[in-house]
């Protein structure tokens, strides 16, 4: 499994919306390979600005990139770029899952 980790911050005043707006994207639904995604946003503030994490979960990183390089990964839904102080991310290949009761 590949994962992508996105760290996001923004001015409390947009963090909704900012939420909104990801978890609007449900066309990544739709492309091959893709597992799942999931929108957190950090209970406590970092220098007064909120913190919201996106983890995407990806079959393969080839398919990850089927996406990045897709013509639908950009939406006009997208969180506006305004709206966003800084966005950093990182590319994991999954080492270990432990998974719970169901």
């Amino acid at each position: 499994m590949f994962v992508i980790l996105q760290k996001i911050t923004t001015e409390a005043e947009h963090t909704e919306d900012v939420i909104k707006k990801l978890g609007d994207r449900e066309i990544i639904t739709e492309q091959d390979g893709f597992i799942d995604m999931s929108v957190l946003k950090a209970e406590e503030q970092e220098d007064g600005k909120d913190i919201v994490f996106v983890i995407g979960r990806w079959e393969n990183k080839d398919a990850w990139a089927a996406w990045e390089a897709s013509d639908k990964r950009d939406q006009p839904n997208d969180p506006d770029k305004s709206e966003i102080i800084s966005m950093t991310a990182g590319k994991f290949d999954s080492q270990v899952i432990l998974e719970g009761k169901k």
